[in-house]
């Protein structure tokens, strides 16, 4: 569970460089309806991963209960790839 809540933790702060990178970039005229769409889907996974990052905390400190290992693998695995992704699109 741990795992889970410094991916999520991660995550959501990834989720807020992403949303401070594409507010700062510049679009060519008309394109604001693309800048508009990006900045609330960044905005929605931010929500979704502080809102997992807000659940494994509860359940980390209720119980020791432990997520099963594919639930826990998948967590992990799309955390990284979203962060990676987040991060070369906010660099280059």
């Amino acid at each position: 569970m741990k795992a889970v809540l410094v991916t999520s933790i991660a995550c959501a702060a990834v989720s807020l460089l992403g949303l401070l990178a594409v507010s700062a970039m510049s679009y060519a005229p008309g394109a604001e309806a693309w800048r508009a769409g990006m900045l609330v889907g960044v905005g929605v996974l931010l929500v979704g991963w502080s809102t997992l990052a807000l659940w494994a905390r509860s359940k980390l400190r209720l119980s020791r209960e432990a997520l099963p290992a594919g639930v826990k693998t998948a967590v992990i695995a799309v955390g990284i790839a979203y962060m990676v992704v987040v991060l070369l699109c906010s660099v280059g």
